[in-house]
């Protein structure tokens, strides 16, 4: 289970095990940054740079419930992913960063 808030009304939590986080960053081409710089000229979206940002968001939620789960956990709240994008002279960075908190619920027995 992935919660973006501390807690949960119908799930009770037995342990909060600890933080977890995980990044993932992202180099893009310089054609990217060439459509990129036309799009921030005429407007309009930028399917390169949208595209790295849904694989840096996949591969950093994938990250985090990997880590969950190797630390026994059950589920991961308060999930707090950041997003930057950097223009240097030499191509641009997309980075994105996330953190939660690992914990086990309390078993119904």
């Amino acid at each position: 289970m992935f919660v973006t808030t501390e807690t949960h009304i119908d799930i009770p939590i037995e342990k909060r095990i600890g933080v977890v986080s995980a990044q993932c960053v992202y180099g893009l081409n310089i054609m990217k940054d060439i459509f990129g710089f036309i799009r921030d000229i005429v407007g309009g979206r930028v399917d390169s740079i949208e595209s790295g940002l849904d694989k840096a968001n996949a591969t950093v939620i994938k990250e985090l419930k990997e880590k969950a789960i190797s630390s026994g956990g059950d589920a991961i709240i308060a999930v707090k992913i950041e997003h930057t994008y950097n223009n240097a002279n030499n191509g641009s960075i997309l980075s994105v960063f996330a953190t939660g908190t690992v914990v086990k619920f309390i078993s119904k027995q």
